[in-house]
C-alpha cells in the first residue's frame, strides 16, 4: 500500500496535545507508531486515518509544516473538587474552539442583517453593586419568582434558555464533544463557560451536570457577560477564599439573580425547623439546589459558618452518589440544544436562502444534510 508523507513533528505535537502516551498509541494503532513519530517510517493512508481519529485532529493537520495556531482563552476556574486546574483537557479545548467558530460565523451573520450591539454586554464591572447587576439581568431576561412557581427545575432551565436566546445570547448545552458519545465532558473539570461578544455572546453549559447545578452555572455565566468577563467555570459553594475576585463576584450576582435576598428572607420565615428542612422547602420555591439555599442563608446571616459547612459536606456526598442526567431521545429535538437553537435556525435560514451551502451548514451543526432539511421543514424555516 502507498505511504503518506506526513510530518512526524505534527504527529508528536498531536499526541502530546491529546495527552496520550507513545505506548498507548502503539498498542492501539500499530507497533510501528514510535517509528512514525520519529520520522523513521511512514504510515499508509489508511493508517493516518486511524492516527487522526485517535488524536482527534483533521487528517489535513498531519501534512502541515508546523502545528496550527489554536484559539487561546484567558480563563477563570471554579472546581467541583474545590481545587484549581492549570490545563484543559483536549475535550474542553475542542469544545471551546468549536464555540469560537460558531461565534465568529454568527457575528458576521447578524452584522450583515444590520444587528446592533447588545447593550448589556460589559454594561457593569466589578465595582458595580451586586443587586444592581442582578436586577438588570432579571429585567432583561424576565426572571421573577412568580414565573417559576409552576415550573420544575428542568422547566426553569428551559425558561432561562429561551429568554437568554431571545435577548441575543447563544446558549449551548452539551455533555460531550459535538455528537461524539465517546468524548464525554467532565463535570470534574468544568460546568460551563462564557464567551463575550457584543453581537454573539455564548454561554456553554455542561449537560452532564445535575439540573440544579446547571441552573446556577447558567446564572453565573450571565454575570460574566454582564461584566464583560469570559472564562471557564466550575462550581464550588464551600468557600470563595481561593477564587479570583471575578469568580466570587459572579457567584454573588448569580445568587441574587436566582434567590433575591428580599424574597429569600420572606420565604425563610414561612418555615420552621433545621437547615435541612428549610433548604428542602426553599429549593422547591426557587428551583435551585439545597446547597445554594444554605449558602444564601449563610450570606444573609441566617445561619453560622459551622452549620453551613457541615450541611455542605453531607449534601455534597449525597450528590456524588447520584446518577447524573443523560441526554437522549429525538435527535431533531436535541441537536439544536447542543448547537444553540438561535445558531441552528440562523444556519438553516442561511442555507435555504442560498447564502450558505447545504453541506457547509450541516457540517457546522454536526449533522447530515437530510437531518438539516427535516429540522428546517418541521420548524417552518424553508
Amino acid at each position: 500500500m502507498s505511504t503518506a508523507f506526513v510530518n512526524h513533528n505534527i504527529i508528536e505535537w498531536a499526541r502530546i496535545r491529546s495527552g496520550k502516551s507513545i505506548d498507548e498509541l502503539a498498542a492501539k494503532l500499530s507497533p510501528k507508531y514510535i517509528e512514525w513519530e520519529r520520522g523513521e517510517a511512514k504510515p499508509t493512508f489508511r493508517q493516518i486515518e486511524g492516527i487522526a481519529k485517535k488524536l482527534h485532529i483533521p487528517i489535513g493537520y498531519l501534512f502541515l509544516s508546523e502545528p496550527p495556531a489554536e484559539a487561546e482563552l484567558t480563563v477563570d476556574l471554579r472546581s467541583f473538587k474545590d481545587s484549581l486546574k492549570k490545563e484543559f483537557s483536549l475535550e474542553l479545548q475542542d469544545v471551546i474552539a468549536d464555540a469560537i467558530k460558531k461565534q465568529d460565523w454568527y457575528r458576521d451573520y447578524v452584522k450583515e442583517l444590520g444587528a446592533e450591539p447588545l447593550n448589556f454586554i460589559g454594561k457593569f464591572n466589578l465595582n458595580s453593586p451586586i443587586k444592581q447587576v442582578a436586577l438588570d439581568i432579571q429585567k432583561t431576561l424576565k426572571i421573577s419568582l412568580e414565573d417559576r412557581l409552576d415550573l420544575n427545575k428542568e422547566g426553569f432551565l428551559k425558561y432561562l434558555t429561551l429568554h437568554a436566546e431571545e435577548a441575543g445570547i447563544l446558549v449551548i448545552k452539551n455533555g460531550k464533544v459535538a455528537t461524539n458519545p465517546y468524548r464525554k465532558l467532565s463535570v470534574d473539570e468544568f460546568r460551563g463557560f462564557a464567551l463575550n461578544d457584543s453581537y454573539a455572546p455564548i454561554i456553554f453549559i455542561n449537560n452532564a451536570d445535575f439540573i440544579a447545578s446547571k441552573i446556577f452555572t447558567f446564572a453565573h455565566e450571565l454575570a460574566h457577560l454582564w461584566i464583560g468577563s469570559e472564562g471557564v467555570t466550575n462550581l464550588s459553594f464551600a468557600d470563595d477564599i481561593n477564587h479570583l475576585d471575578v469568580e466570587e463576584y459572579c457567584n454573588k450576582v448569580a445568587a441574587e439573580v436566582l434567590v433575591p435576598e428580599i424574597n429569600f428572607k420572606m420565604e425563610w420565615k414561612k418555615y420552621s425547623g433545621n437547615l435541612h428542612l428549610r433548604s428542602k422547602e426553599l429549593e422547591k420555591t426557587f428551583k435551585v439546589s439545597s446547597i445554594v439555599i444554605a449558602r444564601r442563608a449563610l450570606d444573609v446571616g441566617m445561619i453560622e459558618r459551622e452549620e453551613f459547612f457541615e450541611y455542605y459536606k453531607l449534601t455534597k456526598q449525597k450528590w456524588l452518589k447520584k446518577e447524573k442526567n443523560r441526554s437522549g431521545g429525538d435527535f431533531l429535538k436535541s441537536f439544536p440544544i447542543i448547537n444553540s437553537r438561535t445558531f441552528t435556525n440562523a444556519v438553516c435560514k442561511a442555507v435555504f436562502s442560498e447564502k450558505l451551502m447545504m453541506r457547509t451548514g450541516a457540517r457546522m451543526l454536526g449533522v447530515q444534510p437530510e437531518t438539516l432539511f427535516k429540522y428546517a421543514k418541521r420548524e417552518g424555516l424553508l
